[in-house]
């Protein structure tokens, strides 16, 4: 199945849409935040990415750190969401 966002973008071309995402903080033994650099920019940042369709939020949050650091989530607790006109950023593809 092609991501959620492929197929929105197919049908909407550029319009704003929402996509919901989930970022890990991830703390070792000393308390230190696991940050990565995204390839796209090179800005250090989170694990974390888009929700796909009928995935819930730790299902993202699992898949997204596996496929960003290689670790498994086992547990995880929310601890915060963002949502409103302040929250809307374009990616460096332009979306």
């Amino acid at each position: 199945m092609e991501p959620y966002t492929t197929m929105i973008r197919s049908l909407v071309g550029k319009r704003c849409i929402f996509v919901p995402g989930v970022r890990a903080i991830i703390l070792n033994e000393e308390d230190e935040v696991l940050l990565q650099q995204r390839a796209d920019t090179g800005c250090w940042g989170l694990p974390g990415g888009a929700v796909e369709l009928d995935e819930t939020a730790f299902e993202a949050l699992v898949r997204e750190v596996r496929e960003e650091t290689g670790l498994e989530i086992r547990q995880a607790e929310p601890m915060a969401l963002y949502s409103g006109p302040h929250q809307r950023f374009a990616s460096p593809g332009g979306d």
